[in-house]
Order: structure tokens, then C-alpha cells, then sequence
């Protein structure tokens, strides 16, 4: 009888232990990377005889591991373009419109690609996400956020239409242009995705340097 009792409780604990087992598994495959670390294929942004980069008219989705941006930059340009009509034509620098480009330089160029490079890629913003906004079994990530390589962008068609764009120079290798679409900030071979819930935002930031020069 003892056996038999003992038997069944082994079974019992054995029943547990795998339970247990399979809900930590389960656990951590739904908190682990979500997405593909590699995604996409690579592609230009050039730089127009303005100085500021050309965006393409259709900005791809690419991303892959490493950090975003070279840190050792000369110079960050800030381009800013502005569309006060809706014509499609950037405005020309007059009342109220920005000049279309502002320089960083010396320490300040190099804290604002800091920031830059704190920017986290589509795994990294989903967590952040995940740990501001659920409890201790995440939710999946939804269609068409950010971090949705198939999601489509929508133009709000709200004006004024400010567009902003970087450019990194430096001493020793080619020029970096950085442009902006609803996946994020993209170098054309890495996205970095803004967490937009974190004010002040990126460009803000760049202008508080520049201010405070």
C-alpha cells in the first residue's frame, strides 16, 4: 500500500515539475526578442547639393545589430524643412520658418549622437513598452506599431508639415544621413525606434543643445 502511495505521489510531483517547467519555457519565449535581429536590405540615403539628406519615397523598414550611429562625429546638421501649404514645396527661410540647417559641434555633437545610440531597436522599445504598460505576462506586440516592418505610414495632413533630418560628418569616413518615417530614425541600414512617450524628443533635444552653446 505504501507503494502504491508512494508511486502516485512521485507521479503527482512529477505532473508539477513538468507544469512548471512548461510554463517557464512558455514565459520565456513570450518575453524574449520578439522580432529578427537582421531585417531588410540595405540602402543609400544620399545627401542632396543642399547638404541635407534626400528622403526616398519609400522608406523601407532595415534594421541589424550593432550601434546605431559611429561616435566620433565632427559635426550633426539638423535639417529642417517646412511645408506650410501642403503644396509639397518647402517653404524659403522667412517669418517664423527655421533655418534649414543647424550645426552641432565639438562636445555637443558628440552628446547628442549619444543620444542617438540610446535610441533602442524594435525589441528593445517593445520591452520598454511592455514594462510601463503590463504586468508580468506582457502582451504581444500589435499590427502597425512602430516596430511592425509591414505596418503602413499614414500622412495626418496636419499643417504646418515640418519634416527633420540629420547629417553626421566626420573627420576620417564618409558622411551619415539619418531620416525619420513611422518605424523610426534610419540610417539606411539601421532603424532605431523613438520612444515617444519619453519627452522631450530627439529634435527637441538637438535644439536645447544648440541653444545652449
Amino acid at each position: 500500500m505504501r507503494t502504491g502511495r508512494r508511486f502516485w505521489l512521485l507521479v503527482a510531483v512529477g505532473m508539477v515539475v513538468l507544469a512548471a517547467a512548461g510554463g517557464a519555457v512558455a514565459y520565456a519565449v513570450w518575453v524574449g526578442p520578439q522580432f529578427p535581429l537582421v531585417e531588410g536590405t540595405p540602402y543609400p540615403i544620399e545627401i542632396g547639393e543642399d547638404g541635407c539628406p534626400v528622403v526616398p519615397a519609400d522608406v523601407r523598414f532595415v534594421d541589424s545589430p550593432g550601434p546605431f550611429v559611429t561616435s566620433d562625429p565632427s559635426e550633426v546638421i539638423l535639417c529642417t524643412r517646412v511645408d506650410n501649404d501642403g503644396d509639397g514645396v518647402p517653404e524659403p527661410p522667412g517669418t517664423g520658418v527655421p533655418p534649414l540647417q543647424r550645426t552641432l559641434r565639438g562636445p555637443a555633437a558628440a552628446q547628442f549622437v549619444a543620444l542617438l545610440n540610446q535610441l533602442p531597436d524594435r525589441n528593445g522599445a517593445w520591452r520598454d513598452w511592455q514594462r510601463r504598460h503590463s504586468g508580468l505576462w506582457p502582451d504581444a506586440p500589435w499590427a502597425n506599431g512602430a516596430w511592425d516592418s509591414h505596418g503602413e505610414c499614414f500622412n495626418t495632413l496636419m499643417l504646418p508639415v515640418r519634416s527633420f533630418t540629420y547629417v553626421l560628418r566626420y573627420q576620417d569616413r564618409e558622411a551619415v544621413a539619418i531620416i525619420g518615417s513611422c518605424h523610426g530614425w534610419t540610417d539606411g541600414t539601421r532603424t532605431r525606434i523613438p520612444i515617444t512617450y519619453t519627452p522631450p524628443h530627439l529634435t527637441d533635444e538637438f535644439i536645447a543643445l544648440y541653444e545652449s552653446r
